[in-house]
Formats: structure tokens, C-alpha cells, sequence
């Protein structure tokens, strides 16, 4: 720890004084939620937003998360990869040096181990900024399929299958009325913990859904 410093006392011919002009010099910068990895347009829904159409109707009409599913499932692995290199370079000249990286915009389980290995991918090629590669299986209910299967399905097959690629780190789900209930987090979550992956947690965007106490109750280490 550095208790005193005087400039004008160093005699070091060592010692660097660097002029940064009007710029500064920080830590680098941490991104703790990120979607690196999709594809697809959806601006046409701000629009329907600023017009009053609220997120869930627009969801049940096929737009919303449903509609970059379709377009990310559709993307080769290498698309998406070169997607994920493009926009992680962005964010290092913006002073970005770590960053986590959600799947959930596959929904399928082949669809969300190629989104996983892609943002591992995009972590060894660049090196910086490092990439922590986050399980959002639980994104939403894929078209025709309810919320119960679709737990079921997630536990007793997709989590497997990313447990086995050993690439992600950490698990999340999208905690919402009307996506999945708390009983269902808590089922997902309490699981893929105990399986050694951290808990991270969408919450309370449209509502107060009591997602913050489920958060606290789990010890999840992001909940936003």
C-alpha cells in the first residue's frame, strides 16, 4: 500500500511519467451480462414499444427472443463465431478486458452447445478481452412446448450435455411471469449449482416478480 507519494521527490531515472493528454487511465472494464452470441434484426420492435405494445405481446405474436432464436439456430458455427470476434474486438477498444457471454438464443440443445463453444471460441483467439461462458438454456419456452416439459427437458437432457462440453461456467434463467416461475428457477438453478456451475439470474424486468428474494435465497452472483 502506498501511504505517501511525492512527485517532486523521486529521483529514479527509472521512474516514467507518461502525458495521456485529456484522456485517463482506468482498470480495465468488466461486463458482467452480455448476449455475444446471436444474430438476426429485431430493431423493428422498438417501434412497437414506443408505440405500446409491451415485450409479451410482442413475444406471442413471434417477435422478441422467439424471432432471434429462429435466426441464431439457423447460423453455422462459424457464423457465429466471426459475429462473436467482430463485436468482443469492439468491446476491447472500448476498454473492455473481461466479459460473460449468455447462450439462450438457441433454446435446442445443438443450437446451445454450438452458441457455448462459440463464445468460448471467441476468448482463446482474441485472448483479451477474456470471455466467461454462461448456460441460458432457460431463456424461454420454445414455440408449442410448455413450461413443465420444457424444465424437464432442460435438466434431464440439455444440462447434461453442457456439463459434458465442460466449456460454461456459469447457468442462468430468465425469471418472469409468463417465462419461467420462481418454482422453476429455483428447480433449474439449485441443480446446474450443484453441478458446479455459479447461479446468475434474470429478473424483475417487467415486473417485481420476487425474483430478488429468490436470488438472495440461492446465492446466485448476478441477478439484473
Amino acid at each position: 500500500m502506498v501511504d505517501e507519494f511525492d512527485a517532486g521527490s523521486n529521483n529514479d531515472e527509472s521512474f516514467q511519467y507518461l502525458n495521456v493528454g485529456e484522456r485517463a487511465i482506468v482498470p480495465g472494464l468488466i461486463d458482467a451480462h452480455t448476449h455475444l452470441i446471436w444474430t438476426g434484426d429485431r430493431s423493428d420492435e422498438v417501434g412497437k414499444r414506443l408505440s405500446g405494445m409491451s415485450y409479451h405481446d410482442i413475444a406471442a405474436a413471434g417477435g422478441g427472443i422467439g424471432r432471434t432464436v429462429r435466426a441464431t439456430s439457423k447460423a453455422s458455427a462459424s457464423d457465429l463465431l466471426s459475429i462473436g470476434l467482430d463485436r468482443a474486438a469492439t468491446a476491447r477498444r472500448s476498454g473492455t478486458t473481461y466479459l460473460e457471454a449468455k447462450s439462450g438464443y438457441g433454446l435446442e440443445t445443438d443450437a446451445e452447445l454450438k452458441q457455448i463453444q462459440a463464445a468460448h471460441d471467441v476468448g482463446e483467439v482474441l485472448g483479451m478481452p477474456g470471455v466467461h461462458p454462461t448456460w441460458l438454456g432457460a431463456h424461454a419456452i420454445p414455440e408449442g412446448d410448455t413450461e413443465e416439459n420444457t424444465v424437464e427437458r432442460l435438466l434431464s437432457e440439455q444440462l447434461p450435455a453442457v456439463l459434458d462440453q465442460g466449456l460454461a461456467k456459469s447457468a442462468d434463467v430468465f425469471c418472469e411471469p409468463g417465462w419461467f416461475s420462481l418454482e422453476s428457477t429455483e428447480r433449474i438453478l439449485t441443480y446446474a449449482m450443484g453441478c458446479g456451475l455459479s447461479g446468475r439470474l434474470h429478473i424483475d424486468e417487467f415486473v417485481d416478480g420476487k425474483g430478488g428474494a429468490l436470488a438472495s435465497k440461492l446465492g446466485v452472483v448476478t441477478a439484473d
